[in-house]
């Protein structure tokens, strides 16, 4: 079971479950970094030009990037071949092809 906490706006700040440990920081709005209890980088974010629009995700030396439909909500995550690495929901087909990590 995790266990998630959240600073006063609203924004997830730290999360612990049974593999590890994540606190989040950011800059201003947008999600910048994810590191793990001792503080050592896990995860970097690139973010567009918007509130909460993420572009790239840098984890173990590998970059994926974020897709959105037209409101703006993220739907899938690519490698750097365009190869799908989840879709949250493919409301067409009513078919997951990954899931999110908490």
């Amino acid at each position: 079971m995790a266990s998630f906490k959240y600073d006063p706006f609203g924004r997830r700040i730290y999360k612990s479950s049974s593999s590890g440990t994540s606190v989040f920081a950011y800059d201003g709005d947008n999600l910048v970094e994810e590191t793990n209890s001792s503080g050592t980088s896990v995860a970097g974010y690139s973010q567009g030009l918007n509130i909460d629009e993420p572009l790239a995700m840098l984890r173990s030396s590998t970059t994926s990037f974020y897709q959105s439909d037209g409101l703006g909500s993220v739907t899938s995550l690519s490698n750097s071949t365009g190869s799908l690495a989840w879709i949250i929901h493919d409301f067409a087909s009513k078919k997951r092809k990954g899931a999110l990590k908490d």
